[in-house]
């Protein structure tokens, strides 16, 4: 499994690695990668709810995670909630 992984990895297949990155996560709660490239997939495909969910993981993992979080900000502005989105920007805003 992981040669087809790393090789799906390698070559982009998204469409391919994407059930292999569901499995890892369902299983490891710290993975934060998967979660961080399932959220890019997701968001390219136009899936921005699904986004928004592996985002929203991945922030649970690293809270400071920028991929993280601008991916979480992108999934909740495609969606129409500027609302929620500014709220969440404005937690990371340094003072």
């Amino acid at each position: 499994k992981a040669a087809v992984l790393r090789l799906y990895r390698e070559t982009n297949a998204n469409d391919k690695l994407a059930p292999f990155l569901e499995e890892i996560v369902g299983y490891d709660p710290d993975d934060l990668d998967s979660r961080l490239r399932l959220a890019k997939m997701r968001t390219d495909a136009g899936k921005h709810a699904e986004a928004e969910a592996f985002a929203r993981d991945a922030l649970f993992i690293d809270i400071m995670n920028e991929e993280a979080r601008k991916l979480l900000l992108d999934a909740l502005r495609s969606q129409g909630t500027e609302e929620e989105a500014k709220k969440i920007e404005k937690r990371y805003v340094k003072e």
